[in-house]
């Protein structure tokens, strides 16, 4: 089985470009990957699991896209990275992972730099939210209502899994959402990253004079982090609570 693999890839500096990474050895024996991507360079190592492509999202080489068995889609919210990937599932339908379930900040992301038509947008949000996610947008799009406020209430994850063969999803949230809009392929994938105490750790933490709560922010730090609202709480935290706070 031949797999088409549109994702950011090591070395850039995306979570779901190291995701990438760290899944890339498991296709070994059961399929071969083609890692398609519009960066400038890349890790060489991921040249030991699989063939990588380039391409731009206006001129896409069918034909070797094509010859695949199927093209695995990985989005994100951040515009950066996933805008091209979103054009080409646009245009040939594949498994699509989800990693982010809110993607007001892709795609409001592109409007603003060109890379998605305003109209295409609202459309978009009349269809999902009606008369008032329409108004709504076009207040986003006149920077009169953030991006952050737009996330919580208006998604806006049809636009990327519309037209989709199967999703693959990371949140119970997201899970659900794809159920109740009636997509009939649909599989959840909990991220593999909770760990019980260690040994000799009690999992109380930061009271009574117990080890400090650690506290940590990864991923890309953009708007969406909200870092400065985080620590605006921490501070009113910082008497009654024992923790430290690490940002990758």
């Amino acid at each position: 089985m031949i797999l088409n693999w549109f994702s950011p890839i090591p070395e850039e500096k995306s979570e779901i470009a190291r995701f990438t990474g760290q899944i890339a050895p498991y296709f070994t024996g059961k399929a071969e990957l083609v890692f398609w991507t519009n960066q400038a360079s890349w890790a060489a190592e991921m040249e030991q699991f699989g063939e990588v492509r380039s391409y731009q999202p206006k001129s896409v080489p069918w034909k070797e896209i094509n010859s695949a068995d199927l093209s695995v889609y990985n989005i994100g919210n951040d515009p950066r990275f996933h805008a091209s990937i979103w054009a080409v599932c646009q245009q040939h339908p594949g498994l699509t992972i989800l990693h982010d379930f809110r993607l007001q900040h892709l795609f409001g992301g592109m409007v603003f730099k060109g890379e998605l038509e305003a109209p295409v947008y609202l459309s978009a949000m009349r269809e999902e939210y009606g008369r008032q996610g329409y108004l709504d947008g076009i207040g986003f799009l006149e920077q009169k209502v953030s991006a952050e406020d737009m996330s919580q209430q208006y998604p806006l994850t049809s636009l990327a899994a519309n037209g989709a063969l199967a999703l693959l999803v990371h949140t119970r949230e997201a899970f659900e959402w794809a159920r109740e809009n009636a997509f009939s392929s649909v599989e959840f994938a909990a991220l593999p990253y909770t760990f019980p105490p260690r040994p000799g750790e009690s999992e109380a933490f930061g009271v009574g004079g117990l080890q400090p709560l650690r506290l940590i922010m990864f991923g890309h730090i953009g708007p969406n982090r909200r870092v400065s609202q985080v620590l605006a709480a921490l501070r009113e935290l910082v008497k009654r609570i024992s923790f430290t706070l690490d940002i990758f």
